[in-house]
C-alpha cells in the first residue's frame, strides 16, 4: 500500500488506472461494494464485457464527494453500498445489445416484470452513450451500517416501481428513496428519478469522455 496526496492510501495497481481514476477502496473502505455487472446477478444474466473483477472504480472527485455522502449517512446509521460505478463502453454496448434481443427474456422476472423488453433501452438502458463511461456516476442504495444488511428501499426492478417517487410502494420505502436522494443531492450529485438508485456528480472532471478501459 502506498499514500498518496493528503495522506489517503492507494493500491500499488494504482498505475492501472487512467489519470483521475481511483479505486473506491482507497478513498473510502467503509463504503459496501457489491459489482453488479462482474457478476451474473444482474439484467444479462452474465457479465457484463470489461468486467474482470468487482472492484469499483470511479474518478478521484466523484470518491471524494461520495465520501462525504457516506460520512453523513453513517451518522443516520447507514451505509451506502455501490452496485455500479465505471462502466467500460465494452459494457454499455454487451447491455444495448441485449436489450435489443427482444428473444432474450430469461431474466424478465427478476428485472422488469411489469414492462416489456421494448420499453428498456432509452428509459432505463442508454440507448448511444453512458454517463456511467464518464467515471463520475454511480448506482447506490442504502445499507443498515450496523448489520452490514440491505435496508427495503422497493424494487430495484425496471418500471415505476424503481421511480424515485413511485405509487408502488409503501411510505417506509419512498422514505429511504429520498433520504438517498437528498443526501446525494447535498453533496453535488444530481438524480435519476426513473432509477432511484442512479446518481452523476454535476461538477464531474469528465463530461464529454467515454472511458472503454476494463474494471480489472
Amino acid at each position: 500500500m502506498l499514500f498518496g496526496a493528503q495522506g489517503l492510501a492507494i493500491s500499488n495497481d494504482m498505475a492501472f488506472l487512467p489519470k483521475g481514476f481511483v479505486y473506491l477502496e482507497d478513498i473510502d473502505p467503509t463504503i459496501i461494494q457489491d459489482l453488479n455487472f462482474a457478476t451474473e446477478e444482474n439484467i444479462l444474466g452474465v457479465p457484463a464485457d470489461g468486467y474482470e473483477s468487482e472492484r469499483v472504480i470511479c474518478t478521484r472527485e466523484a470518491a471524494l464527494a461520495l465520501s462525504k455522502a457516506q460520512k453523513d449517512l453513517q451518522n443516520q446509521g447507514l451505509s451506502l453500498c455501490v452496485n455500479d460505478a465505471y462502466r467500460p463502453v465494452r459494457a454499455v454496448e454487451h447491455i444495448q445489445r441485449w436489450a435489443r434481443d427482444l428473444n432474450d427474456q430469461k431474466t424478465k422476472a427478476r428485472y422488469y416484470p411489469d414492462i416489456s423488453k421494448e420499453e428498456i433501452l432509452g428509459t432505463f438502458v442508454a440507448a448511444n452513450k453512458s454517463a456511467h463511461s464518464r467515471g463520475s456516476t454511480f448506482d447506490v442504495i442504502l445499507y443498515n451500517a450496523a448489520t452490514k444488511e440491505a435496508i427495503n428501499m422497493g424494487p430495484d426492478t425496471f418500471g415505476e416501481a424503481s421511480f424515485t417517487y413511485s405509487s408502488k410502494i409503501t411510505p417506509a420505502q419512498q422514505s429511504y428513496r429520498l433520504l438517498l436522494r437528498k443526501v446525494m443531492m447535498k453533496y453535488g450529485f444530481r438524480p435519476y428519478d426513473k432509477e432511484f438508485w442512479h446518481f452523476t456528480l454535476i461538477d464531474e472532471p469528465f463530461p464529454k469522455t467515454y472511458f472503454n478501459f476494463p474494471v480489472r
